[in-house]
């Protein structure tokens, strides 16, 4: 199983991606523009894919990650956990 952590920003998400032992697989920041997301969504696939395992998604919990946990589904991600910040910045 590979572990795929997320924090969402409005212009970026933030990305790890680790193994069973914890190793970083991957780490980098990714535009919110749909052509990149959706870039990475299928490399994430093809990485799944090439290692034959499926994918755990963490995302922190935020005001407007709907089209992202959609996103998640479509691309056959095994689990979506939702995490809730304990203490959130105010804007």
């Amino acid at each position: 199983m590979l572990f795929l952590g997320i924090d969402q920003h409005t212009r970026q998400l933030i990305v790890s991606l680790r193994d069973q032992q914890g190793d970083v697989l991957l780490a980098r920041q990714v535009s919110t523009r749909p052509a990149k997301i959706l870039q990475f969504f299928d490399q994430l696939n093809l990485r799944s894919a090439e290692l034959n395992e499926a994918f755990i998604a963490v995302v922190v919990v935020c005001g407007f990650n709907d089209w992202l946990i959609r996103m998640l589904r479509d691309y056959r991600c095994h689990k979506v956990i939702l995490i809730q910040p304990e203490e959130r910045k105010r804007c």
